[in-house]
Order: C-alpha cells, then sequence, then structure tokens
C-alpha cells in the first residue's frame, strides 16, 4: 500500500489554505504562483541612495602636550 503525505499550507500571496505533498517546497498557491510568474524578474542593482560604510577610520595628526 502507498501513502501519500500532504501537509496543509497558507499561500503567503492570498492567505488561502491549499495541500502541497510533503517533498515540495512551495509557498504560493497555484493562482498566485502563475500570477507572480508573469510578473518582471527584479534587477539586481538597487536604486536609491548607497548605504553608509558601517566602519571609519580616523587618523589623529600630532597630539597635546
Amino acid at each position: 500500500m502507498t501513502y501519500l503525505r500532504i501537509q496543509l499550507k497558507v499561500c503567503e500571496g492570498c492567505g488561502g489554505l491549499w495541500f502541497r505533498t510533503q517533498d515540495r517546497s512551495d509557498i504560493y498557491c497555484f493562482s498566485c504562483e502563475s500570477k507572480f510568474r508573469s510578473l518582471p524578474r527584479p534587477t539586481k542593482r538597487r536604486r536609491g541612495r548607497p548605504c553608509k560604510n558601517a566602519t571609519h577610520t580616523m587618523t589623529i595628526a600630532g597630539g597635546a602636550r
């Protein structure tokens, strides 16, 4: 006898409940997955102001006497 293991999941796109087999790792239901596939892929370059560097180096010349 063969058993099919399924999980009850919540879609992260619409919040609907759906079943998926245990060996899959989908996070969207079938209707949301097709909607997100039709959207354009994001570019790798981020827009906006660049992040500031977390580390700053300071040099002090001279000294107090």
